[in-house]
């Protein structure tokens, strides 16, 4: 199980949580005084003569909007002077260079179009290295006034899974659909947050079916962990996964598609319901 620490604080309250634990510095020597920074902010704490200043510094929620357009990286990221002592410094990342930031419209509606639910898995378990490299491109699905809430969980362990299984088909019994993977993620989050988990999980899906893994909201076990206390408790205790009961859970099944689900072509789908004004 691999736990992600919360940028903010474990409040289950939305008022008075506190901004993510990093705001922004200003480097007045690299600081040309574009003004790149003052226009992106969009809690105006930025003001630019002939350097920018950090004018309302409690107000910044720590998206880093700033720091992504200057084009001399005259801001960079700190930790707020109350942040946990064991929070990595952070660090800058690199540019996009000469590669295009977005993928063609094209290749995404393609790869969109081609996801399936699966549930026909090979036995393999995934690596650590590979579900990793997933969690890591994943983390940066927005959430609501950026404040990072969210924690994940994967459970590979196989007698894990087999426990998980047994303690659910004692609700649902429907072995065929049932947990058929060998590995299982959770997305948890507070209750206000629901949307969060869900644009988490719908990211994690995208990027992972790109590294070759097959994926599947599993609709049963979200139900089991709101339902089960035997389960709950399984996940809290024995796997270690404290999280389970902050409020919202995104369940999904994961691991390698079979042969048989190597999908052809894309389901059939009407056309969107769409109203124009």
């Amino acid at each position: 199980m691999f736990g992600y620490r919360v940028c903010g604080t474990s409040s289950s309250e939305m008022l008075g949580i506190e901004y993510k634990n990093y705001t922004v510095a200003v480097d007045a020597d690299k600081c040309v005084a574009c003004g790149a920074c003052a226009a992106i902010c969009s809690m105006g704490i930025i003001e630019v003569g002939e350097k920018a200043v950090l004018a309302h510094p409690e107000k910044c929620i720590g998206c880093a909007h700033c720091t992504a357009v200057c084009p001399t990286r005259a801001i960079h990221s700190v930790k707020r002077a109350n942040a946990p002592e064991d929070q990595p410094a952070p660090v800058p990342t690199e540019d996009f260079g000469d590669k295009k930031p977005f993928v063609p419209f094209e290749d995404l509606a393609r790869h969109v179009a081609a996801r399936r639910s699966v549930r026909n898995f090979t036995d393999e378990i995934p690596s650590r290295e590979l579900l990793e490299k997933v969690l890591m491109a994943s983390r940066y699905a927005p959430t609501a006034c950026n404040y990072r809430l969210l924690k994940f969980a994967l459970v590979t362990d196989p007698e894990h899974i087999k426990t998980i299984r047994e303690i659910c088909m004692k609700r649902y019994p429907m072995p065929r659909v049932l947990l058929p993977s060998p590995c299982l993620f959770l997305v948890m989050g507070p209750k206000f947050a629901q949307e969060d988990v869900s644009i988490a999980s719908t990211t994690f899906d995208l990027v992972a079916r790109s590294a070759g893994l097959g994926c599947t909201f599993a609709g049963l076990i979200k139900m089991a962990i709101s339902e089960l206390e035997e389960l709950r408790n399984y996940l809290r205790d024995t796997c270690g996964i404290k999280a389970v009961d902050e409020g919202v859970v995104s369940a999904m099944y994961l691991g390698f598609p079979a042969p048989e689900a190597s999908f052809l072509r894309p389901a059939v789908r009407e056309p969107p319901q769409v109203t124009w004004a």
